[in-house]
């Protein structure tokens, strides 16, 4: 059920650019540099929530949600060679090492506004109980489910006001997209019959990890807290949606 629009939706551009370059060492050894450039920029749709600028959360942090990520270039240079080793293609060896960027996980993003505490709100209520049931009946049918929000009568169901324990996700200022640091390494051996044999492998060791991080939260004004802090976790009053 619908009851306003939930969705959220934010901009975000990533401009790159790369330059490459192929040098022959020996007649056959070539040698190729490369070098890609990313410049990812978030523009709109972030959506503050001014009631968590009255809370601390561990070690001091504070969370904006009115702005995203600061932007920074993401530097990804690549190194390759290619050696024939007796410059009769009988057998090659060939490999390369470089940083590679990912894209944009725009789901963490969109994560943000829509777990802001201003946008929606998730009701769930499962069929079989007796306590389900009576409210599933005191549920009146609306041509416009909006004004299930204006019914008086049933705002322990549909409240007005963002119920305790809601959750928010925020984007670090220091995001950086993932990257990964892979090196290959191959060798082509020619075989009778003008068959090739093919042998390679690649190793990938994350140079720049995305982490998730659940913080406790510290409030200036403790009247605000509706429950004690358990397992680094307190529940908050927001804003009406």
């Amino acid at each position: 059920m619908v009851l306003r629009n939930p969705s959220q939706n934010s901009l975000s551009v990533s401009f790159s650019t790369y330059i490459q370059d192929e040098y022959s060492v020996l007649d056959n050894l070539k040698v190729t540099g490369g070098l890609r450039i990313d410049l990812p920029v978030y523009f709109a749709g972030a959506v503050d929530n001014p009631a968590l600028k009255e809370y601390s959360f561990r070690d001091g942090e504070t969370v904006d949600l009115s702005t995203w990520p600061d932007v920074k270039v993401l530097w990804s240079p690549r190194l390759g060679f290619a050696w024939d080793v007796f410059n009769n293609k009988s057998l090659k060896i060939r490999g390369g090492t470089g940083i590679f960027t990912g894209r944009i996980p725009f789901v963490w993003f969109t994560n943000q506004p829509s777990n802001s505490g201003m946008i929606q709100y998730q009701l769930v209520i499962n069929h079989g109980s007796s306590s389900n049931n009576a409210k599933l009946a005191r549920i009146p049918f609306e041509t416009d489910a909006s004004q299930l929000l204006q019914n008086s009568a049933i705002t322990d169901i549909f409240p007005t006001a963002n119920p305790e324990g809601g959750r928010i996700a925020s984007i670090d200022k220091d995001f950086r997209l993932p990257q990964v640091w892979r090196t290959s390494l191959g060798f082509d051996i020619k075989l009778p019959l003008e068959m090739m044999l093919t042998i390679e492998g690649i190793y990938t060791m994350i140079s720049m990890p995305s982490t998730l991080k659940i913080s406790t939260c510290r409030t200036r004004h403790q009247q605000l807290l509706k429950g004690q802090m358990k397992d680094h976790t307190c529940q908050i009053t927001l804003p009406g949606i």
